[in-house]
């Protein structure tokens, strides 16, 4: 049986790495709370089209909240950390009680973040690798359904296709009854 994924986040480490993300913060700490929100939208929208569970984990940066707290937005769980817990500890954790039952994918460019979550039975995928995957998937999405790229619909299983000539007839007949 296959694995339910589940894109496990370290939301900060992506910030930072994410030039469009990183631009916001670097002029003013105070814009955390719009890179967060946009690194949430981004992966809101991958995830419509990518079809994984996707956690996004912050340490409870600049907060002196004793309880981690979730939220949902949309289709992305966003978990912060509570005080004292930075995110890898949140990710570690939940790679170690979890690897077994899903196929947990961990988004960090931190190396050791990444031997510490493959020990733990996750897989890892960097910063750049995931932006790339993001950016993929939004053009391949514009592509097809913004651009009105209609070819994925040729190939579509049509119910009168598969039906026998007199079952199709009794629909046909049934459709134009009045």
């Amino acid at each position: 049986m296959k694995k339910k994924k589940i894109l496990l986040i370290d939301g900060y480490n992506i910030i930072h790495a994410w030039g469009e993300l990183k631009k916001i913060i670097a002029d003013d700490d105070a814009d955390f709370y719009i890179a967060r929100e946009k690194l949430i939208e981004m992966m809101g929208n991958y995830s419509g089209y990518s079809y994984e569970d996707i956690i996004i984990v912050f340490d409870a940066h600049k907060v002196q909240s004793r309880i981690e707290t979730h939220e949902k937005h949309g289709n992305i769980h966003v978990i912060y950390t509570r005080q004292f817990q930075t995110a890898d500890e949140y990710i570690e954790l939940f790679v170690g009680k979890n690897a077994r039952e899903y196929s947990i994918e961990v988004a960090t460019s931190d190396n050791l973040e990444q031997v510490i979550v493959m020990g733990r039975g996750g897989k890892k995928i960097d910063a750049q690798n995931l932006y790339m995957r993001v950016k993929d998937t939004s053009k391949n999405m514009s592509d097809k359904y913004i651009n009105n790229d209609t070819s994925y619909l040729k190939n579509t299983n049509k119910l009168f296709e598969n039906l026998d000539s007199e079952t199709a007839k009794w629909l046909d007949d049934l459709r134009f009854k009045n």
